[in-house]
């Protein structure tokens, strides 16, 4: 049963009435919207069901599955397992997942996992040994085929030990061979006192191509921040890092399959003095990185030689803002896309912008806002390429400090939220989800989320996974956990008000036009179940004509619709 009903008065008979009314049913036919849907069984499907302690990565296994990696409570001091779920989210690998190395050292972190090209994945993490002073961190990877078992030295595979400095920041990418590419940071613990950014491949049989300790692209003025790793499709990849100071900048530098830098000196220069680093993607010819400064963000674009595309400057993200977390990655037609988290007006959401080849922004020049935390602390925020669009994931506070919820949105290339507002709501029962989302991508024009689920007062940690995308049409379901949608049976053109009853109580009903646009926080009265619209936009405006959809404001489900005509 339907939880909205349309009551509406006013039925002229016009040839606009007749326009709007085809319009309406293109509408039900589903030719301009996308509802989200989750695939998977409600609350996602369980990777590892109370052991888990953090720091989980995920990546596709190229066939529409998920392959993910985590710290784990289980040994005397904790361990990392991993798990491989297929296109339907059924576990592969035995339940809880499979052992990957024993916490044999004081701390387990900076979790990278890649897919080995083969059906298999290649993790990469850094460890703590609690033997050595000045916590002095070791590297050190592992891979396993597709039936879990584990390819490497039984310990792994030790990419840069203790004893060579205290480690602070690891990234990783796959070579595209069945191995990986891997860049750390190292903190000199001797009398040099000179810091230096190291990067080092493990071919597929888990031997270090690069030499010991591998090859050092930078010395002195490294910036303690994971370096930005792009794979260049050839066992190359290109390598961009911040040079510190207060003056410092980014800069990047290209190294082939066999450990030679190809671009000119150290690197090239991406941005002037006083930009700072913050991601590097890499697009279909060449790399585009986003760079910030106080308060504005950059971007620049670097061809396969190493030239700046964008001038010396870069080209303008966004000004007057600060961002804590940024996302780049490539859009359609040498586009780019740059998401980020910014606190404004007291509550930090996530807002994007997109870029074409040249550097222009397509979107209004602040973002476009694609979700909000409901809250001024947290910024944590998963995203991948959907279709042409980007789906990006985030921890939603729904109430109190454990009232944590997990939100999935679906952006298209005019910047429009296919799902509604908030998002969809993928993890809303009792636990608290602070985890950041992994989101990899279905291979399918969706992408599959991992996130973890903490109980209270237990602290059970559940890690879960589930997969999102578009279902095309507003009639029907969107979700078994959702009310059944009816179309209201009497005709719904109106001219000049509309009451809306609801079956249960609701704080507020958000009303979009045909585009997905908001149009209209309409709130509910405490305990009523009904509410008018007066057909006039959050201004006071009256909306034009056209059909307006009604969505549950939390949810976004999809509740209802209405024609509006001229007057």
């Amino acid at each position: 049963m339907s939880m909205f009903c349309l009551s509406v008065t006013h039925i002229p008979k016009t040839k606009t009435l007749r326009a709007v009314i085809l319009l309406a049913v293109a509408l039900g036919a589903g030719s301009l919207f996308a509802e989200g849907q989750v695939f998977w069984q409600d609350g996602g499907v369980v990777v590892c069901d109370s052991t888990a302690s953090g720091g989980q990565a995920a990546v596709s296994d190229d066939s529409g599955g998920v392959f993910v990696v985590w710290c784990d409570r289980r040994g005397e001091n904790g361990s990392i397992w991993a798990q491989h779920l297929d296109r339907d989210g059924n576990a592969v690998w035995q339940q809880n997942g499979e052992f990957v190395r024993d916490g044999n050292r004081r701390g387990i972190n900076q979790i990278s996992a890649l897919s080995d090209g083969r059906g298999g994945l290649v993790a990469v993490w850094q460890e703590s040994d609690e033997l050595v002073p000045r916590d002095r961190h070791q590297v050190t990877a592992q891979r396993l085929d597709a039936s879990g078992t584990v390819l490497w030295d039984s310990g792994g595979v030790v990419v840069t030990g203790a004893d060579s400095g205290f480690t602070y920041e690891v990234a990783a990418v796959s070579d595209g061979s069945g191995g990986a590419i891997v860049g750390w940071t190292v903190v000199a613990w001797d009398s040099t006192g000179v810091d230096s950014l190291v990067v080092q491949r493990i071919d597929s049989l888990g031997n270090l191509c690069w030499g010991d300790p591998g090859l050092v692209m930078a010395t002195k003025y490294v910036e303690l921040e994971p370096p930005e790793i792009c794979s260049d499709g050839a066992g190359g990849a290109c390598i961009a890092w911040h040079v510190s100071g207060w003056n410092g900048y980014p800069v990047a530098q290209h190294v082939d399959s066999d450990g030679r830098t190809t671009w000119p000196g150290v690197g090239v220069s991406l941005l002037p003095p006083g930009w700072f680093l913050r991601r590097m993607t890499r697009l279909s010819a060449g790399y585009m990185i986003a760079g910030m400064m106080v308060d504005s963000m950059n971007a620049q674009r670097i061809d396969d030689q190493g030239q700046l595309l964008w001038g010396p400057d870069g080209c303008p993200v966004y000004r007057h803002g600060t961002p804590r977390r940024t996302h780049v990655f490539h859009g359609p037609d040498s586009s780019s896309y740059v998401v980020w988290t910014e606190e404004r007006a007291g509550d930090i959401g996530m807002y994007a912008q997109l870029l074409n080849a040249s550097g222009e922004r397509q979107w209004d020049s602040l973002g476009v806002e694609v979700g909000s935390t409901n809250d001024n602390e947290s910024s944590l925020f998963g995203c991948v390429p959907a279709g042409a669009g980007f789906i990006v994931s985030w921890p939603y506070n729904s109430g109190g400090p454990t009232d944590w919820d997990t939100y999935a949105q679906h952006v298209d290339t005019a910047g429009r939220l296919l799902w509604g507002d908030p998002g969809l709501g993928i993890a809303t029962d009792s636990g608290r989800q602070m985890w950041t989302p992994c989101v990899v991508t279905d291979k399918r024009q969706g992408a599959i989320i991992v996130w973890g689920n903490v109980y209270y007062p237990s602290v059970r940690v559940v890690l879960t996974a589930q997969r999102v995308g578009d279902v095309v049409g507003v009639a029907g379901p969107v979700s078994t956990t959702r009310p059944q949608i009816a179309i209201p049976s009497r005709p719904s053109p109106a001219r000049s008000a509309v009451e809306v009853y609801l079956q249960r109580p609701s704080e507020s009903v958000n009303i979009a036009d045909a585009l997905g646009r908001v149009v209209r926080v309409l709130p509910v009265p405490r305990g009523e179940t009904r509410a008018t619209w007066d057909l006039r936009d959050v201004k006071g405006t009256r909306v034009p004509a056209g059909v307006y959809v009604f969505r549950q404001h939390g949810s976004g489900t999809m509740l209802g619709r209405v024609v509006v005509v001229n007057p």
